[in-house]
């Protein structure tokens, strides 16, 4: 029986980059998945180095397609700008709730302090007295709740006077106890990874491509083997080739050996690597 033909890992990885972008501009879509596509091969003769690397493990087709659709996506999408971004948002997200919270004390006093010259003043205003009134005047900009909900409130709504439901004050208070004990949250797990340190950096993005790979080699089926590695070396001339990054800028097998270090100590999942 004749042995299988080796794999051309250069052709491969240069002809399934080349494909990736024929397919996403005759689609109209992932342009900046397109751009790191084109790092790659404009970087081909320091990429070549870690296709030898790739063809030295023995593994399929697949499993080099495989990985470089990981890298693509996180190149492009959890870049070092997009996970500045990531946390520029989560401050905002932070500062809204913060704001919420003093605006909605702000409110319900305010809305106690009507309810009072309602009571001792010789003036009323015509405004919501009750929390059903004011669901029911919400309702009136919801169709779906004009059609189902209205009509099955309504009894109850005479069926129990003010004393069995909140106040709006009441409301407005715990709208904001619950922004004010709010926890941010990332979406998923690689923001979670590229946003865990304290500053922006490159590293987030190379915290978001390990736990991609983590999370690849766990999953049931997938195309990456469960002994699936990049050397240090070869990691840092991915990062540097994917990012395009400038001669001043570049990382080497020691940057990323440092991340990996502090990813186990911190308990991560971190596949040890063959250099």
């Amino acid at each position: 029986m004749n042995a299988p033909t080796p794999l051309d890992t250069h052709e491969l990885c240069r002809s399934f980059l080349e494909e990736e972008i024929r397919y996403n501009q005759a689609k109209g879509i992932l342009p900046s998945e397109n751009a790191v596509s084109r790092n790659l091969l404009a970087r081909e003769q320091e990429m070549n180095e870690l296709y030898d690397e790739f063809s030295s493990r023995g593994w399929s087709r697949q499993t080099f397609e495989q990985c470089l659709r990981i890298v693509l996506s996180i190149m492009a999408h959890w870049s070092p700008d997009h996970l500045a971004q990531a946390r520029e948002e989560k401050r905002q997200l932070d500062g809204t709730n913060a704001r919420i919270a003093k605006v909605s004390e702000e409110l319900a006093t305010l809305l106690l302090q009507r309810e009072e010259l309602h009571n001792s003043s010789g003036f009323g205003s015509d405004t919501h007295y009750s929390i059903m009134d004011l669901i029911m005047d919400a309702g009136r900009e919801v169709p779906s709740f004009e059609g189902w909900v209205k009509d099955l409130l309504v009894p109850i709504q005479g069926q129990f006077d003010l004393k069995y439901w909140p106040s709006i004050d009441q409301v407005v208070s715990a709208l904001g106890r619950n922004a004010e004990t709010a926890q941010s949250y990332p979406h998923d797990s690689l923001t979670e990874a590229g946003t865990e340190s304290a500053r922006s950096s490159i590293s987030d993005t190379v915290r978001a491509l390990i736990r991609a790979i983590e999370e690849q080699r766990d999953l049931a089926g997938s195309r990456i083997p469960s002994d699936f590695s990049i050397s240090d070396k070869g990691f840092s001339t991915l990062l540097n080739c994917a990012l395009n990054l400038d001669t001043d800028q570049l990382k080497d097998a020691g940057y990323i050996k440092g991340i990996r270090q502090r990813l186990r100590r911190a308990g991560g999942v971190v596949p040890q690597v063959i250099d």
